[in-house]
């Protein structure tokens, strides 16, 4: 699993104040990220995938499920 800058930061926010819900915040970030990464259609031009900035984004999002 790569770790996000955001996701980390979340995910120690949460453990330090006790919170729950941004540690698994953080978590599902990262976990969304691994997913949408292993699809290489998914990527965007720099990683070797068709997809611009915003259409990643966008992806990512989706994949990012309510905690």
């Amino acid at each position: 699993m790569q770790r996000q800058p955001a996701a980390m930061l979340l995910d120690w926010r949460g453990r330090r104040c006790g919170n729950a819900r941004l540690a698994a915040a953080g978590m599902a970030i990262s976990a969304a990220t691994d997913r949408v990464l292993a699809n290489s259609a998914a990527r965007t031009r720099d990683l070797g995938g068709p997809l611009g900035t915003m259409a990643f984004a966008d992806r990512l999002i989706a994949a990012i499920p309510p905690v």
